[in-house]
């Protein structure tokens, strides 16, 4: 098992780096690759407004020299003959605003409810709403 959690987007040649990983594998050896999304509607609506600038963290982390979306990413695992066994959105994490040991109830509640939010629309429209992507993969 290989694990290439948020890497691919901080080198500069993530093929090269993919094709590395994947001669590493065993036979049915998998690789687990987790990648933030490009198309998450933070980063486009960034673009939209004419602010492509860099952020602490997230699809926009100020190391990133690459970025991908679902069409990219998974261009480059075909180009890398690798086959997506399994593959999951996650959405925003808003959860990380409540800050402290014990934040104000009223803004835990906020949170909750914004995170149900963010959730269901993950599930309606993951390229727009998903803030990652996970995959495991194996060989084509």
């Amino acid at each position: 098992m290989v694990v290439a959690g948020d890497i691919l987007e901080h080198v500069v040649e993530p093929q090269q780096l993919l094709e590395d990983l994947v001669s590493k594998l065993v036979p049915g050896g998998e690789i687990l690759v987790s990648v933030p999304n490009f198309g998450h509607w933070y980063p486009r609506g960034r673009i939209a407004i004419g602010k492509f600038d860099y952020d602490q963290r997230g699809p926009l982390d100020r190391g990133h020299v690459r970025f991908f979306t679902r069409t990219t990413i998974e261009r480059l695992f075909a180009d890398c003959d690798l086959r997506v066994l399994e593959h999951r959105v996650v959405g925003t994490p808003f959860e990380s605003v409540v800050d402290g040991p014990q934040p104000a109830p009223t803004r835990k509640h906020l949170v909750r409810g914004v995170t149900r939010v963010d959730r269901a629309m993950v599930r309606a429209w993951p390229r727009l709403f998903g803030y990652q992507f996970l995959y495991r993969l194996e060989r084509a």
